[in-house]
């Protein structure tokens, strides 16, 4: 199928989380930065808003 390794080894070949650890530590870290990026934006635009 793909011929990318850190989404095929842990489904086709049974990896644990020993062996993929740290691109699941950086993918989680990138969510959270984004995340957090995406909030603040979002609360300073609702901010802006008057009622």
């Amino acid at each position: 199928m793909g011929s990318d390794p850190f989404i095929s080894d842990p489904i086709y070949l049974g990896a644990g989380i020993e062996v993929v650890w740290k691109e699941f530590s950086a993918t989680a870290l990138l969510g959270v930065i984004f995340f957090s990026a995406a909030l603040m934006r979002f609360r300073k635009t609702i901010s802006g808003f008057q009622m």
